[in-house]
Parts: C-alpha cells; sequence; structure tokens
C-alpha cells in the first residue's frame, strides 16, 4: 500500500507481554488452538492447514475476521507456555505472512487488522523463543500494518470498532516510539471516548460486553504509557475510572 512499506523496522521496545486479551470475547470459550490445531468460534471450527485455512468464505466473515485477528495468540502469550505450544504459533504466522501478506479483504480489514496488531504486539514482547528471521518479520509487519490502518479508521462503522483501531495504533506506538503512532492513537481517542462514553461512564452502545471491551482498550493504552514511562493523561484516567463505576453499578 502506497506510503506504508517498511524495509525493516527498528528493535521494539517489548512492552506489551501480557497485554491485549479480550475480557469478553465475542466467540465465547474456546479451547486454545495451540493444544488442538482447531480455530474455533461463532459456531463454526477449522484446523489449522486445512486446504482453504484463510480465505474459505462458507463459515463466514466473522469467523473469517476470527482467524485474521489472532487474538488467542494474544491469550496464549498472557499464560503458561510451552515450546510447542509457541512453536505452533510460530507456524501460524509464517503461514499468514507467505499467504497473507498482500493487503486483500478480508485480512486487511481494518478490524481484523487491529486486532492481529494488538496480539503480534503481544507476542513479540512475550515470546522470546521465535526464530529471529520471524521476529524481524512480524516486527517490520506491525509497522507497516498500524501505518496502513492508520489511513484506514472505521469512521463508517464507528462505536467500539475506531477505539479498536485506536488501541491497535497505541499498541504499535508504544513499540516503535519513533513512529509517531502513539501520539495518532491518543488524538483519536480523546475523540471518541468524547463522543462514546456517556455522562453516567456507560458506553454508547449499551452493551455491557461492549462495556467491558472498551474499558479494556482504554486501559491496555493506560499501561503501556506506564510502562514506556510516558505520562496518562487526565481526560483517560477519567473515563476508565466512570466506566469502571458503570459496570460496578451494574
Amino acid at each position: 500500500v502506497l506510503g506504508t512499506d517498511v524495509k525493516q523496522a527498528p528493535d521494539p521496545n517489548l512492552v506489551a507481554a501480557g497485554l491485549g486479551c479480550s475480557p469478553a470475547p465475542q466467540t465465547g470459550p474456546t479451547e486454545p488452538p495451540h493444544g488442538t490445531r482447531r480455530f474455533e468460534g461463532y459456531g463454526a471450527s477449522r484446523e489449522f492447514g486445512t486446504p482453504g485455512f484463510w480465505d474459505d468464505p462458507r463459515d463466514g466473515l466473522l469467523f473469517l475476521f476470527h482467524l485474521h485477528g489472532f487474538a488467542p495468540l494474544a491469550d496464549s502469550s498472557r499464560g503458561a507456555r510451552t515450546t510447542e505450544g509457541d512453536q505452533f504459533w510460530a507456524s501460524v504466522v509464517e503461514a499468514w505472512l507467505a499467504r497473507c501478506r498482500t493487503p486483500s479483504g478480508p485480512a486487511w480489514h481494518p478490524f481484523p487488522t487491529s486486532l492481529r496488531v494488538i496480539a503480534w504486539c503481544a507476542a513479540l514482547s512475550a515470546i522470546g523463543t521465535w526464530p529471529g528471521t520471524l521476529r524481524t518479520s512480524v516486527s517490520t509487519e506491525v509497522l507497516r500494518q498500524a501505518r496502513y490502518l492508520r489511513r484506514a479508521i472505521e469512521h463508517d462503522i464507528g462505536g467500539n470498532h475506531v477505539i479498536k483501531n485506536a488501541a491497535a495504533l497505541a499498541f504499535a506506538g508504544a513499540l516503535f516510539p519513533s513512529s509517531g503512532l502513539m501520539d495518532t492513537a491518543l488524538r483519536l481517542l480523546q475523540r471518541e471516548v468524547g463522543r462514546q462514553i456517556l455522562p453516567d461512564g456507560g458506553h454508547e452502545e449499551r452493551s455491557t460486553s461492549y462495556q467491558l471491551e472498551v474499558l479494556s482498550d482504554l486501559a491496555h493504552v493506560r499501561e503501556l504509557l506506564r510502562r514506556s514511562s510516558a505520562p496518562v493523561p487526565g481526560w483517560l484516567e477519567n473515563n476508565i475510572a466512570a466506566m469502571k463505576g458503570w459496570l460496578g453499578k451494574v
């Protein structure tokens, strides 16, 4: 994509370990793919490595978003890991890079791209056993895809999607401080929480799962700033407190 090419990213600032996990996954609880070699969600199941794994549309667009979003990798990065599990995820990421590096849908839709950037930042920060060539490729792709995402914010959808887009830019910006992505993320977040968070601390979509999701995104951004020794804006602290208050009352 014009203007997003990255020959090689600088060494990442590994501050995202343990972050990026969803408190309210829309798929519900599923078995970890590194244990079963199967990806499950939205009523569908697909074994890794089968023909059409990345693009067979028969299980629906949401399931493809689930595959391309790599959310289970963020969960795996946070928990107790095994050598076999790390190797499995390395093979999945390598397969994605071989198949999907050229921008096209649904892999590069802004929402799964946001989830993938977050998950790959968390994995880079937590998994030190991946081969150096893979770590370099993932670092480069995180920066490239975040630059693409900066130009593809889901303003047409709005709501929690834009918050997720901004959170992904914050993750990439924390790993690559010279990119300017964190500043972009904070400007976008400040505007969106001003629009989306209601006076009582509830989220405009009136969904408890989205309340948890948006609150989690804001809390992750705050933690990234803290780990980067950067100031946490007052508007961010205030909105996190208001959203927690709403959840407590509900």
